[in-house]
């Protein structure tokens, strides 16, 4: 990873800390309001998406938008000893318990099933994100890694970041993936 990249990332980062609990509960709401009437959303039965960790943009009113539509969540598992990620189902009722790197996931997600087939789209976190697509994560190459592997399912893979986190470039690099659908909220 360049330095460039690495210095963009905790400028990204210095922005989500400075914004109010309020500005992110508003992020929250103004996603839930740009999604919701978009027709992959309406398309879409099973629904990727992760839980917001740390000043991540935070998606806890998506998925109580796709429960209340009777759609199914699924949510992000990382495998730290063999940097993989899939996502496994995550029911309202499921009680959460930290995972890789402290990121909150049902309890028992370890062993549970891949359902990274089911997902009809995929909302992604970006820290910071340009007018292509091209999103600036926390820097493990998780989502990359997936986008790479499951990029060619016929879906909807949906980067979402605070406005303050919009870029006019990342400064893509080779392993670097595009989203198809921006949001900036």
């Amino acid at each position: 990873m360049s330095d460039k990249k690495k210095r963009l990332r905790l400028a990204m980062q210095k922005k989500q800390r400075e914004l109010t609990e309020q500005q992110k509960e508003q992020a929250g709401q103004d996603l839930v309001e740009r999604i919701a009437c978009m027709d992959f959303w309406k398309k879409s039965q099973n629904i990727g998406c992760y839980i917001a960790h740390k000043n991540e943009l935070r998606t806890q009113k998506l998925m109580d938008l796709a429960w209340s539509q009777g759609k199914c969540v699924y949510v992000p598992v990382v495998e730290k000893s063999s940097r993989a990620m899939r996502f496994v189902r995550y029911q309202e009722s499921d009680e959460l318990e930290k995972g890789a790197y402290g990121i909150e996931q049902p309890r028992g997600a370890d062993d549970g099933e891949d359902g990274s087939m089911e997902c009809d789209c995929f909302i992604v976190p970006a820290c910071g994100l340009d007018e292509k697509g091209y999103r600036l994560g926390m820097g493990k190459g998780y989502y990359d890694d997936f986008l790479k592997k499951h990029g060619r399912i016929a879906c909807a893979f949906v980067a979402v970041a605070y406005r303050c986190n919009r870029v006019i470039s990342i400064g893509p690099e080779s392993h670097d993936m595009p989203c198809a659908i921006k949001i900036w909220v």
